[in-house]
């Protein structure tokens, strides 16, 4: 997917997750919806990882990661 973001940005990211369900009806069954805000730090063909949060300068901190089939959609909130 081509996505109109770069590194540094500050993006949302919607997505869909997978779900376990027991003794529901299959019209039930449906995969979760999600979205992450973060910074976009890295992305390939395979993954998209985001910082969520910074605790020093080295480099550490809080990150998400997201196979991209799973996006529905990726949009900057603020360019870096």
């Amino acid at each position: 997917m081509k996505w109109k973001v770069k590194l540094g940005d500050l993006v949302e990211v919607a997505w869909e997750d997978a779900q376990g369900f027991y003794n529901e009806k299959l019209s039930d069954v449906k995969l979760a919806s999600a979205t992450n805000i973060g910074e976009l730090v890295r992305y390939n063909r395979k993954t998209v990882t985001l910082r969520t949060g910074h605790y020093s300068d080295d480099g550490s901190g809080d990150f998400f990661i997201v196979p991209t089939g799973w996006i529905t959609s990726m949009k900057a909130i603020r360019r870096k």
